[in-house]
């Protein structure tokens, strides 16, 4: 079985989304770029990747909704 590899550049912070949020470009040995965005709420770490990709607002409205969805309590 064979794996893509996917390799991360770009990284800069995304305000607006839960506790800290980071996006990067991703780019895979297929040949497909695509967005990832890790996402730190409490205490729960959420990697939101979607390729391929380009439109990153689309990316951190998911982002946001999935953050959104989290129940504490």
């Amino acid at each position: 079985m064979r794996y893509a590899r996917a390799d991360l550049a770009n990284a800069h912070a995304v305000s607006g989304i839960g506790d800290k949020a980071f996006e990067y470009t991703a780019t895979s040995s297929g040949g497909g770029g695509g967005i990832a965005i890790f996402v730190f709420k409490y205490n729960v770490v959420m990697l939101i990747a979607i390729e391929p990709t380009s439109n990153a607002s689309a990316v951190e409205q998911l982002a946001r909704t999935a953050v959104s969805k989290l129940v504490v309590s």
